[in-house]
């Protein structure tokens, strides 16, 4: 399996620093290089290059450019293959090895974006042993907290996010239809802490005390279940 030449992007806001203190330590364990993209902060909107706000929203609109910066960088550069990462993201073990078999078999698909994480109980439905990289049943993807795409894909999707007026996963959604872009599945695909409800999100506007309250939960039923014994459980 020959290896693809690609480059690990992580997103990360600056003003929840403990999240950066996990994933440096995780990309660590994992033998991963990583390249932060901690640009666009709110803070510094007067000097943002994009018009009106993605979402009605200045946390998401922050986060959809640093998106955006990621795959210029990677056009800058000529980057075959950029793996963008939100900071929210659960990297399981040997994910550093799996994510070279995820590329081989994304370039045998010849595929223009593929989504590594996985939300909303989205899935191929039917999976072939052996195998992890699939076509995606529709253009849609998965969250952005963990995918990858090419260069000639980015050199399409960036022009077009000069304005994004839903948010980064949905104003994807809609280039890669537009464009007729190939969209790829990674199965299982790995989990985003926020969306699993074990992560407070970054987004001011989504830190609602029901989701402080969901977060509790989860975080009181993990500590549980590593302090039961197991004989007791359930």
């Amino acid at each position: 399996m020959s290896s693809i030449v690609h480059r690990v992007f992580c997103l990360h806001h600056t003003d929840h620093p403990g999240r950066k203190r996990r994933l440096v330590k995780r990309f660590h364990e994992l033998g991963m290089d990583v390249e932060w993209i901690e640009t666009y902060h709110p803070r510094d909107i007067r000097t943002w290059d994009h018009e009106g706000l993605s979402g009605d929203s200045l946390g998401e609109t922050s986060c959809a450019l640093k998106h955006r910066d990621a795959m210029r960088r990677q056009i800058a550069e000529g980057i075959d293959v950029a793996v963008i990462l939100e900071d929210d993201v659960e990297l399981p073990d040997g994910f550093g090895e799996d994510l070279e078999r995820y590329l081989a078999e994304f370039a045998q698909l010849n595929g223009d974006v593929v989504m590594i994480g996985t939300c909303f109980d989205m899935h191929v439905p039917e999976l072939e042993p052996g195998r992890s990289v699939y076509i995606a049943p529709s253009h849609h993807g998965r969250c952005t907290h963990a995918y990858a795409v090419t260069v000639d894909s980015a050199r399409i999707i960036v022009p077009d996010l000069e304005h994004m007026p839903k948010g980064i996963g949905h104003d994807l959604n809609d280039v890669i239809e537009r464009r007729g872009l190939t969209m790829c599945w990674v199965e299982p695909g790995v989990r985003q802490l926020t969306m699993a409800g074990e992560m407070l999100s970054g987004i001011g506007e989504r830190r609602t005390w029901a989701d402080r309250k969901r977060v509790a939960k989860s975080r009181a039923a993990r500590l549980l279940a590593r302090v039961m014994p197991r004989a007791t459980r359930p």
